[in-house]
C-alpha cells in the first residue's frame, strides 16, 4: 500500500548531506579506540566551551522540581521560560529597542530546524517558492520543502573574481521576475545573518534595502535567522559590528513588523544542539498562533525548558560566558588557520581560505587541485577525501558558484583530531595531482 502524496512527494526531495552524516556514524574516529576512523568537519558543533557550559546542566539537575513532570507545560512554553528568553533577546540579542520583545510574541519550538518546519506549513502553500542567497546551509531545501512541500530557490551573492559577498538588489529583482515567468509564486525571503556556510554576516547598510525591496515593494515575508548572533569575533572590514534585523525594523516606522519573522535558538550560541530549543518571534498574531497550535504535538518538554531558564536567568554567567565563548572562537579559527599553513605538504599548489568573523565555519578553495574546475572534478576530489577517511560538505551541496571549495566546521574537535583530519586532507589532495 503506498504512502500518502504529501509523504511520497517529501520522499522525493534529495536528503541533502545524510549520506556523509551516516556514512560517520558506521565508524566514527576516536583517538586510541578507533583511531582509523571517520574525522569529521561536518556538523556545527562547538565542543570548546564545555568547561563553562557543563557546570549549568549539574546546577539544572539540583534545582530541578521533579513533580513538574507530573503537570502538561504550557504548549507555546511556560510563561517563566518565554520570559527568560524575552529577558535575554532584548539585552543581548537586540538591545534597546523602543518596542521591547514580549513574551506573548515568542513561541517556543525544539530547535531553529523545527522553526524552518513550521513557517514552512504555516506561510507558505505548496509549491510556492522562499528565496534565499546562497551559498547556503545544505540543509534549507529539507527543512523547509520535506514537510511544507515548498520550492526554496537561491540568489548567488559569492562572486569568485572579487572574493567578496555582495547583496545585489537587482539580483533579486531578476530572480523574482524570471520565477513569475515561470508561474512561481514566491511568498518569502529568508536571510541567514551571520552566515553559514562561510562565517561572514550582512552589515546593517546591507540589509537595509533588502527588507525595503521585500517588504515595501513585493510585500514579502522576510524570515530573519540569526542563530549565530552572538557568535561574531571580528567587525566587519569597514569597521561595522552585528546588528539585529530586529533593531534595523525597530527604527523604520514605515515597515511592516507583520512580514517580519526572527528565529533563534541556544544550540550555537551555548553549545547545546541536544537541548533542542528555539524561538520564533513574530509580531503577526496569525502566525503566532498557527505555531502555537502545531507546539501540541512538538514542543519543548518541561526538562528542556529548566535547563532553558536556568542558564538564560544566570545574569552573571551570561555577562561571563558570551565574551569568553566569543575569544575561544576566535582562537579556535586562528588555530585551525595556522594548522592549514603548517601541515601543507603541497604549497606549490595553494589554498585559499575566506576569512571567518563568526560561527564555526570557513570555506576552504581546493580549485588547484582539480585537473579542470568543474563540479565533476570535485565530485572525484570528495571521494578521495572520503577514501582518507576524512568528511566535508563540498561547494556543490552548499550552492557555490565555483567547483572547489569545501566547508570546513574548525570548532568540533580537539587540536589532535583537527591535526590528524587536515593531515588526511593533504593526503587526499596529494593523490588527485
Amino acid at each position: 500500500m503506498s504512502l500518502s502524496r504529501r509523504a511520497e512527494k517529501g520522499l522525493s526531495k534529495t536528503s541533502n548531506g545524510e549520506d556523509l552524516t551516516q556514512l560517520y556514524a558506521t565508524d566514527p574516529y576516536h583517538p586510541k579506540e578507533n583511531p582509523n576512523g571517520y574525522i569529521k568537519f561536518l556538523s556545527g558543533e562547538n565542543i570548546h566551551p564545555r568547561h563553562l557550559i557543563n557546570p549549568k546542566f549539574s546546577d539544572a539537575t539540583h534545582s530541578f522540581d521533579r513533580n513538574e513532570l507530573t503537570f502538561y507545560p504550557t504548549i507555546e512554553g511556560e510563561p517563566s521560560t518565554r520570559q527568560a528568553v524575552t529577558d535575554y533577546i532584548n539585552l543581548h540579542c537586540a538591545p534597546n529597542l523602543s518596542k521591547k520583545v514580549d513574551r506573548d510574541s515568542i513561541v517556543l519550538v525544539p530547535g531553529v530546524t523545527a522553526a524552518s518546519d513550521l513557517l514552512s506549513q504555516t506561510i507558505f502553500d505548496e509549491n510556492e517558492v522562499l528565496l534565499i542567497f546562497s551559498p547556503y546551509y545544505h540543509r534549507f531545501p529539507n527543512d523547509y520543502g520535506n514537510r511544507g512541500l515548498i520550492d526554496v530557490e537561491c540568489i548567488n551573492i559569492y562572486f569568485p573574481d572579487s572574493g567578496k559577498f555582495e547583496l545585489r538588489i537587482d539580483l533579486l529583482e531578476a530572480k523574482l521576475e524570471e520565477l513569475k515567468r515561470k508561474g512561481k509564486t514566491v511568498k518569502a525571503l529568508l536571510v541567514v545573518n551571520p552566515r553559514n556556510p562561510d562565517g561572514g554576516y550582512f552589515g546593517e547598510s546591507e540589509l537595509k534595502p533588502v527588507i525595503n525591496w521585500a517588504v515595501k515593494k513585493h510585500s514579502l515575508y522576510v524570515i530573519f535567522d540569526e542563530i549565530y548572533n552572538n557568535t561574531v569575533f571580528e567587525p566587519l572590514d569597514n569597521g561595522s559590528k552585528f546588528k539585529s534585523a530586529l533593531n534595523i525594523v525597530d527604527e523604520d516606522p514605515e515597515c511592516d513588523r507583520s512580514k517580519v519573522i526572527w528565529v533563534w535558538g541556544l544550540s550555537k550560541i551555548f553549545s547545546v544542539p541536544g537541548l533542542r530549543a528555539g524561538v520564533i518571534f513574530s509580531e503577526n498574531k496569525r502566525i503566532l498562533e498557527s505555531i502555537r497550535r502545531s507546539t501540541m504535538y512538538n514542543g519543548p518538554n518541561i526538562v528542556t525548558q529548566h535547563v532553558i531558564r536556568e542558564i538564560l536567568n544566570d545574569k552573571e554567567f551570561i555577562n561571563t560566558y558570551l565574551p569568553a565563548n566569543k575569544s575561544l572562537l576566535k582562537s579556535a579559527y586562528t588555530n585551525c588557520v595556522q594548522l592549514f599553513k603548517e601541515l601543507n605538504t603541497v604549497p606549490e599548489r595553494g589554498i585559499r581560505i575566506l576569512p571567518s568573523k563568526s560561527t564555526f565555519y570557513f570555506l576552504i578553495d581546493f580549485g588547484n587541485f582539480l585537473k579542470e574546475r568543474n563540479f565533476e572534478e570535485e565530485k572525484i576530489l570528495q571521494e578521495k577525501f572520503i577514501s582518507e577517511k576524512v568528511l566535508m560538505f563540498p561547494g556543490s551541496i552548499l550552492k557555490m558558484p565555483e567547483a572547489g571549495w569545501f566547508r570546513i566546521v574548525y570548532t568540533a574537535s580537539d587540536d589532535r583530531e583537527l591535526r590528524e583530519g587536515i593531515k588526511r586532507i593533504f593526503s587526499a589532495l596529494k593523490k588527485n595531482l
